[in-house]
């Protein structure tokens, strides 16, 4: 259950996407230190992006869409790290940012 109040972050990370239709994963898995999970889509096109108990790629049907230039906070699980991976859907070219903590709140 995710811990009430302000988001807090406890590890970050962050992948670099092209104008390719390419799933990009995050090179190390995130720490099991929180039960939320915050991304921040840096693109000016919308992002599809995924998260796993192991290393993945995502599609345009993958279970996460944010929106251009947003964020999403969402709950995740605790007791396992987590895998991170996004793909643009459209043609931009910026980061994803995604950090894992604790608090319900952005």
């Amino acid at each position: 259950m995710a811990s009430i109040g302000p988001f807090k972050s406890n590890a970050q990370a962050s992948v670099a996407l092209t104008t390719t239709l390419t799933s990009v994963a995050s090179a190390l898995a995130l720490a099991d230190c929180g039960d939320s999970m915050l991304v921040v889509n840096a693109c000016a096109v919308p992002v599809t992006f995924d998260i796993a108990a192991a290393t993945l790629t995502v599609s345009a049907t993958s279970s996460y869409v944010i929106p251009a230039n947003s964020r999403m906070l969402i709950a995740v699980g605790s007791g396992f790290p987590l895998f991170f991976a996004a793909m643009p859907i459209g043609t931009a070219s910026a980061s994803v940012y995604v950090m894992r903590g604790n608090g319900n709140t952005y």
